[in-house]
C-alpha cells in the first residue's frame, strides 16, 4: 500500500434524516412558542434557544466524516477529531448487522440526532463500543486488542479489504524483523 486511501461515511438513512428534521422543527416550535407565550421575561426564550443552538452545534461538530487507511494504520475522521488506530493494534475488522449490538446504551455522545457517534455500550457483548455512524446501514466492526470501533461507511467491502491488506503487510513486516 503506497498511497492513503479514504473512504466516504455512509450516508443518512431515511429514518434518521426525518427524525433529524422533526427535532429540529420541535425545537424552533419550542423557541417561537416561548417568545410569544412569556411576552414579559424572555430570558427563558433566549437560555432556551442558546442550548438548543449549542447541541445542534454539537452534533454537527462531531459527524462522522469517513475513514483513510494507510501505510501508517487506519485513522476515522470526524469534522473535529479523529482517531488513529497503529495497524499492528487490529485485530479484525468485518461488516455486521445494527441487530448484533443488542440494546445499545448511550454513554456519551450523539444518539439518532444525525447519526449514531461517541461512547456506547452493547448489551449483548457486553462492552463498550465506540461508534461513527451515519445509519444503521452498511456497518463494520473494527476491533483493536482495547477498544471496539463500529463506523457506517459507503464502500464498507473495500474498507475490510484495505484494512486486511495493511494487517497482512504489517504482520509480514514484523515476521521480517525477527
Amino acid at each position: 500500500m503506497t498511497m492513503a486511501q479514504r473512504y466516504k461515511a455512509g450516508s443518512f438513512s431515511k429514518g434518521v434524516a426525518w427524525w433529524s428534521v422533526l427535532l429540529i422543527l420541535l425545537a424552533v416550535a419550542g423557541g417561537v412558542a416561548l417568545f410569544y407565550f412569556n411576552r414579559d421575561g424572555n430570558a427563558v426564550a433566549v437560555w432556551y434557544c442558546c442550548v438548543v443552538v449549542s447541541l445542534l452545534l454539537l452534533a454537527l461538530i462531531t459527524l462522522p466524516s469517513g475513514a483513510v487507511v494507510s501505510e501508517l494504520g487506519v485513522e476515522i475522521r470526524c469534522v473535529l477529531r479523529s482517531v488513529y488506530i497503529p495497524p499492528e493494534d487490529v485485530c479484525s475488522v468485518r461488516t455486521m448487522e445494527w441487530s448484533s449490538l443488542g440494546r445499545v446504551v448511550p454513554m456519551g455522545g450523539v444518539f439518532g440526532f444525525l447519526g449514531y457517534y461517541g461512547t456506547f455500550y452493547s448489551t449483548s457483548s457486553r462492552q463498550r463500543i465506540t461508534m461513527f455512524a451515519r445509519s444503521r446501514n452498511s456497518l463494520v466492526e473494527l476491533r483493536t486488542k482495547e477498544h471496539c470501533y463500529i463506523l457506517s461507511l459507503a464502500e464498507a467491502e473495500e474498507f475490510i479489504a484495505a484494512v486486511d491488506s495493511l494487517r497482512s503487510e504489517a504482520k509480514h513486516f514484523e515476521n521480517q524483523t525477527k
